[in-house]
Order: C-alpha cells, then structure tokens, then sequence
C-alpha cells in the first residue's frame, strides 16, 4: 500500500518564507466527517485520564467522553512525572476502557513517579523527532540540541519547557494562521542540508485546531538550524516531495484495544506516520530530513533510562 491513498485531492500555496524556513500552505476538502476530540480538549473535560504505568514506553488512558479521542502523533502527556510523547497518531475510542498507549520520554531527568496521572497536553514534540518510527535514542539527541541552542538548560532537560523559553515569536508568525480550505503545511529548513517536514489532516477543522503546536514543532527544527538567511526554495521542491511523498510505502503499526481506525509507520523513500479512521487519513507527517547530531555532544544517562519510584511507605 502507498501513501498516495492518503494525500489525493490536494493543492500546495504559494512558497512563503522567513530566514532558513521555507513553507507553502496544502488546501483540501473535509474528509473525515466524524467528531474528534484533542488531547488537550479532552484533559480539559476531565473526562480522559492518564497515568503512569512504571514503564517509559508506555502511559495508560481512559477515555469517558461520548466523542473519540484524537491523540497527534508526539502529542506530549505532561504532569508529575516524567513528560511523554505519543509515538504514533492515535485515536481512543469513546468511552474506553484502560488503554495502554506506546509513548516516549519527553524528559531526561525526571524520574517516574508511580501512580501519578497527567492533566495537560500543549505542546507537540519538535518535528524532527517525532515522525515515523523514531527510537528513544533520537529524541533524547534532538531534545539536547533544542536546549543547547535555542532553549535554556532547565534540571530535568524538560523540551517543553525549553521550546516554550526558546522565543519562536518571529517564525511562528511567519506561518501565520489557517485559511479557508487549509488543511496542513509543507516546510522546508535549510540547515546546511535540507529538511523537509509536513502535517496533513482530514479536514481543516483538527488543522486549526492544532496548527499552533505543530507550527511551533517546526520553528523549533528551524531555529536550532538557523546559520544565517537562506533564499526561498522554488515551489516545484515542494510539488516534488509531495511526488516522494506518494510514493512511499505504507507498513501497519499494531495498537492496543480501545483505540480505533489504524495506524501506519511510512517508509521509503521518506519517514512518517499516519492514522486512518472509517477510509480517511485523519493526520499524515511526513520528515525528510538531514539531521546530523554530534554524539560527543550528547548528554544521555543511563540513570534517565531506570524507573525510579519513591519508597512504599513504612508501616506503622
């Protein structure tokens, strides 16, 4: 199966640019009719939990809200314990029991605490981190680069405290606000190489929605490469990756009961991931990218990698 099942019908904007980023606007139709609720939206109607599970690669959630549950894939869970980001894009379906979700940590130093829950969920992990199947091993690396040039260092290398102090103001309004009919992006940052990313959604509704996130994902990649002023790529790169991009293959990502639609992992000759619900792509992202990360300069503790919980208490 190849992603051109996933991106039909589609029209790319006029090539618009700040710096080193480089983005054009993708305008569709509404697809996905059906009603979702965002992760945020859902904490807010404190009607969906999580909680912590011990293990780093997983949070458990329970959805009791009468509408389905659209997780964007590196979504961040924050709370107590240590901040996660989903691995994949999901949806929970309503009224759920508990459902174990794959997630990764967001949060180097910050120990698990058992039995603590999760109540927010504003920031979408940076773009070069969260498309396809990423190992930990990567987001630790891009989360140390986001703090050591754009972000100040904070105890527990937290990114979304680093993302929110890294002042993206000028890159963010750059890719400005959603039109009529706008339904994702395609952005393009120089950064020696060039790295393309892309979000695409089945209708302009969860795009609005979440455009904030995902756009501040991206300005974050843009900054942390930013060596100076770069000229605006010609569209035709753009109506080219979307060619790269359709021919890619599709590979199914096994997901626990309580979620529905399915979920798939893009391959070659690009990295993604997307989540299909009743036929229709819901989210799409897409990475072509040229990171490069200086593995002397890496940070990574074994001691990050342990669960690590507090004493039971004594008994009297």
């Amino acid at each position: 199966m190849k992603t051109a099942s996933l991106l039909e019908h589609l029209d790319i904007g006029v090539v618009e640019h700040h710096e080193n980023l480089s983005f054009v606007r993708v305008f569709g139709d509404d697809k996905a009719a059906q009603r979702f609720v965002t992760l945020n939206e859902a904490f807010e109607s404190r009607r969906f939990t999580a909680s912590e599970t011990g293990v780093v690669a997983e949070l458990d959630v329970q959805n009791g809200l009468d509408e389905m549950v659209f997780i964007a894939g590196g979504m961040i869970f924050e709370g107590a314990s240590q901040n996660r980001a989903a691995q994949y894009p999901s949806i929970v379906c309503a009224n759920s029991g508990v459902t174990r979700i794959p997630v990764r940590c967001a949060e180097q130093g910050q120990r698990l605490i058992g039995g603590s829950t999760y109540g927010g969920s504003r920031t979408i992990l940076i773009a070069s981190a969260r498309t396809g199947h990423v190992d930990q091993g990567r987001t630790w690396d891009t989360i140390h680069d986001t703090m050591t040039s754009i972000g100040r260092a904070n105890p527990t290398q937290d990114y979304v405290k680093a993302v929110k102090e890294a002042k993206l103001e000028d890159y963010l309004h750059s890719m400005g606000t959603p039109q009529a009919r706008q339904v994702g992006y395609i952005a393009a940052v120089m950064n020696g190489g060039l790295s393309f990313y892309a979000d695409v959604f089945g209708n302009q509704g969860l795009y609005e929605r979440l455009h904030s996130m995902l756009h501040e994902s991206v300005a974050a990649v843009a900054k942390q490469n930013n060596h100076g002023n770069a000229k605006p790529l010609d569209r035709q790169r753009f109506l080219d990756f979307m060619t790269t991009a359709r021919n890619a293959d599709l590979e199914p990502v096994p997901m626990p009961a309580g979620t529905v639609g399915h979920t798939y992992i893009i391959k070659s000759p690009l990295t993604g991931s997307a989540v299909v619900y009743d036929g229709t792509a819901v989210q799409v992202s897409l990475r072509k990218d040229d990171y490069k990360h200086d593995p002397a300069s890496a940070q990574t503790s074994q001691r990050s990698m342990t669960m690590i919980f507090p004493a039971p208490p004594k008994k009297p």
